[in-house]
């Protein structure tokens, strides 16, 4: 493939594509282009791109739920109720994993940082359990909830304390529909991936990320084992940040 080069102690050696390695003036201001193309044999071969684009995942260092009675424990990531148990709201930490794909090693912070601020493609991949909650989602006669990904308010403090209902936001959450989730078939013991805003990508870097069946008005736990009825999407997921299948935040970031 052409590639633009440039002459550097005394070699000539590759300018690679991405960010603001290049340069060019226009109208007395300098700005960096798109794309540089040169023209060959009566053809343009793009030699040159701004665009540079990097895959990358990242596994949740620590996870944990809340409910209006508390926090269920280290590794035990739900969403949705089960009868009178109280609406979970699952908590997951990527503020300090490091990447595996394009870029390995890396922190969100980190990746950001490189000028790759461009986030599409962003999902969050949970793995079932094998058992809890309708199997697959949608096979029962519960309330058709939606789910809500979003990011806390602040980081939140340490992590898994305090009143996940109040250091939640719901500004800028991705909404994934019931028709979703029930489309997907979703069994024990698979994983699915749910598609995220870019702006949660972007917090992740430095603020917890939520899940739950409910924005707001979160069933309390009374314990009541019959009432209200369950949610189709109640949901228990792989927590355990030592197991490949826990909660995994995914995007390609781009100048």
């Amino acid at each position: 493939m052409a590639q633009i080069k440039a002459y550097k102690n005394g070699a000539w050696v590759p300018v690679p594509n991405g960010g603001a390695t290049i340069r060019v003036q226009r109208n007395g201001s300098w700005y960096t282009p798109t794309k540089i193309q040169a023209e060959k044999n009566g053809s343009w071969y793009t030699v040159w791109n701004r665009s540079d684009p990097k895959t990358v995942s990242f596994r949740a260092t620590a996870t944990n739920s809340y409910r209006s009675t508390g926090w269920r424990g280290a590794n035990d990531l739900r969403a949705g109720n089960y009868y009178g148990y109280g609406t979970h709201i699952g908590l997951m930490n990527f503020t300090n994993a490091t990447s595996t794909g394009d870029i390995t090693g890396d922190t969100i912070t980190e990746v950001l940082a490189t000028g790759r601020t461009t986030l599409t493609d962003v999902k969050l991949t949970l793995h079932r359990d094998s058992s809890g909650g309708t199997n697959p989602f949608g096979a029962g006669s519960g309330t058709q909830n939606n789910y809500y990904v979003g990011n806390y308010s602040s980081a939140g403090g340490t992590f898994a304390s305090g009143n996940a209902q109040t250091l939640l936001t719901t500004t800028n959450m991705a909404t994934i529909t019931y028709s979703t989730l029930d489309g997907f078939g979703w069994n024990f013991s698979e994983s699915k991936d749910l598609t995220l805003n870019a702006n949660v990508g972007t917090d992740a870097a430095t603020k917890y990320v939520w899940i739950s069946d409910m924005s707001s008005g979160w069933l309390a736990n009374t314990g009541n084992a019959s009432s209200p009825v369950y949610s189709e999407v109640y949901g228990l997921f792989e927590g355990d940040p030592s197991s490949s299948n826990c909660a995994t935040l995914t995007f390609t970031a781009d100048y």
